[in-house]
């Protein structure tokens, strides 16, 4: 008779190895198997490991998405980006019986599995909510009366380990920032500058990136600092919109006759991209792109961990456009104190019509640029130097005319004064 065998046991760091990669749904139902696990799971070191692991080998970048329609409640969507698949119905930040009626929210920004909510009452007051979708927990921030021309970013400060929100609104000209470490607003160095958009286009290592009058505006989340004016890749004071001659010289571009006989819709438009633009560095005042960049023209995006701009370039008659990408060299210009920022040209690609930059990400070594009104995206590798057009199902088209789109992460990520939110009527929201 064989030897009756005791059933093996893992150690803890394996168990930890292997909980690590697990989604973070079954993670919470894991909790329950015994109370060995569900210290484990909540353990700061195990969330810290579990976002490292999710946001370096996560495959298939997402995206979370804010959407209202007149004829529909406000919606919040994932949408994996290589399957081109959505999520739909994350639900809300707040619980079923906070409102009577689904109040109109905004996405504000996301960073670690934190997504930032503005929601807007009824009494001309602001409501912000930080919200974890994957654990469904959120907690709303102290509030603030609702004004116009108002800027709002959010981040995450990895200094600190805080996240913050920054809140712009000119005029009057003030601005103050929320952190979630100590539960308050502080105010802030009055701003000289805000987005040209109604929010921050994206927070990279510690700052809150956008396109500002003049030029790119940079709010360094740890020192709590605005700091404006970093000069663009786009700039020529002298040139004209209506003179088509020498519009490619507006962006200091050296690209010789344009191409506009693709057809946009077909397939590849290898043909058409090119990297050797030189965006030149002309000596400009502050003001010499006031004219041509706009929030529906150009955004801040990350790239490689970095800083990347997209310009869309409209030749001002027959409405071609033309986009166009920089990479900034060196992250020391966000910090202000007088270095100058300096960009590397990475390509240009001739669409042939017109269109909107709603938003571009950085994903699998691509470079994915949203469009509005064209119902595609662009698709641009790099290294090989291709860009493919990749067409939209008509539910997808509808999703991305917003503009309200960041990256998302998955995360066990929580905060000091998180609840859970209950949003079915039976109280079971799995």
């Amino acid at each position: 008779m064989a030897p009756i065998r005791h059933n093996p046991t893992l150690s803890d760091d394996l168990i930890s190895e292997i909980l690590v990669r697990v989604p973070v749904k079954s993670l919470l139902r894991f909790q329950s198997v015994c109370k060995s696990w569900l210290s484990l799971i909540k353990h700061s070191a195990f969330v810290r490991s579990q976002l490292l692991y999710s946001s370096t080998t996560q495959t298939d970048q997402t995206l979370i998405i804010s959407r209202y329609r007149n004829d529909e409640e406000n919606k919040f969507l994932l949408l994996r980006v290589d399957s081109r698949e959505i999520e739909v119905d994350l639900k809300y930040p707040y619980s079923r019986d906070e409102f009577t009626h689904v109040p109109l929210c905004t996405l504000v920004g996301s960073a670690n599995g934190i997504v930032c909510i503005a929601v807007d009452f009824i009494n001309l007051k602001v409501g912000i909510y930080l919200w974890n979708p994957a654990t469904r927990q959120s907690k709303a921030i102290p509030t603030f009366r609702d004004v116009h021309h108002e800027s709002l970013g959010f981040g995450y400060d990895p200094i600190d380990d805080d996240y913050k929100v920054v809140r712009i609104v000119m005029p009057p000209s003030f601005s103050e920032v929320y952190s979630a470490n100590t539960n308050v607003w502080r105010n802030v160095p009055d701003p000289i500058d805000r987005p040209l958009a109604a929010d921050f286009d994206v927070c990279v290592n510690g700052f809150l990136c956008g396109i500002g009058e003049y030029g790119m505006m940079a709010f360094d989340l740890n020192k709590e600092v605005l700091n404006c004016g970093i000069k663009l890749p786009v700039f020529s004071a002298e040139a004209s919109v209506d003179d088509n001659e020498n519009d490619d010289d507006y962006y200091g571009e050296a690209e010789g006759d344009d191409n506009d006989d693709n057809d946009y819709g077909e397939g590849d438009h290898d043909n058409d991209y090119n990297d050797d633009d030189d965006y030149g560095d002309g000596d400009d005042g502050p003001g010499y792109y006031e004219t041509r960049v706009t929030e529906s023209n150009a955004r801040i995006i990350e790239y490689s961990k970095s800083i990347a701009v997209l310009v869309l370039r409209d030749n001002g008659l027959n409405y071609n456009k033309r986009v166009k990408m920089w990479t900034l060299d060196d992250d020391a210009c966000l910090c202000g104190g007088g270095v100058e920022a300096s960009w590397t040209p990475v390509f240009s690609i001739d669409l042939g019509i017109p269109a909107y930059i709603v938003h571009g990400f950085f994903s699998n070594k691509d470079v994915q640029i949203l469009l509005e009104n064209v119902d595609v995206w662009i698709s641009c590798n790099i290294d090989k130097k291709e860009a493919k057009i990749i067409p939209l199902s008509i539910d997808m088209a509808k999703e991305l005319y917003n503009r309200h789109i960041y990256k998302y992460t998955e995360s066990l990520v929580s905060l000091e004064g998180f609840g859970q939110v209950n949003w079915n009527a039976d109280g079971d929201d799995n």
